[in-house]
């Protein structure tokens, strides 16, 4: 890596393709393997083994500085949620220092789980969130995607590889 990723100079909020719902900080999810304790004989004591691709509940929160008439629309779990943030990551060359950006790209798929209305304060922000279900993620970084996680799919691909199509194609549902 020749550069020093410095910050994310903005982002914006895109919900099936309507732009801006809000201005909001966005929580992405913990990726986090379930595991199965191994033990027994030729172990000596035990160990966690991921499941490989199966990770638990991952939730994506929007932390909203005010309420939108947009931002509701996302609350109707009868409509599909498509949630794109897309961003312009400032970056340092190693040997030049000289400042640069690359697109960044976070896609989620998924429900609205959770709602927080937030406060109603004179001179305050409103502070509400939106919590959302992931179902399928994914993080694309100078064009390039880095992580595909689809649950319903069965498919989890790092880099580019797909890590559960031996699984799929065991099952009889390689595509």
């Amino acid at each position: 890596m020749n550069y020093i990723p410095e910050q994310t100079i903005a982002f914006r909020i895109y919900a099936n393709g309507s732009d801006l719902l809000g201005v909001a900080s966005v929580e992405l999810p913990e990726l986090s393997n379930l595991t199965e304790t191994v033990s027994g004989t030729g172990v000596l004591g035990e160990y966690e083994s991921p499941a490989m691709g199966a990770f638990s509940s991952m939730s994506v929160t929007l932390k909203w500085i005010s309420q939108t008439e947009k931002a509701f629309t996302m609350l109707n779990p009868f409509v599909p949620l498509m949630l794109e943030c897309k961003g312009s990551q400032q970056r340092a060359d190693k040997n030049t220092g000289a400042k640069y950006t690359v697109p960044v790209e976070i896609t989620v798929f998924g429900t609205a789980k959770k709602a927080s209305t937030g406060s109603f304060e004179t001179n305050k922000k409103m502070e509400n969130e939106t919590e959302i279900e992931a179902i399928r993620i994914i993080n694309t970084v100078n064009g390039k995607q880095k992580l595909l996680l689809d649950k319903t799919n069965m498919i989890y691909a790092v880099d580019g590889i797909d890590i559960m199509l031996p699984v799929r194609a065991n099952l009889g549902l390689a595509f």
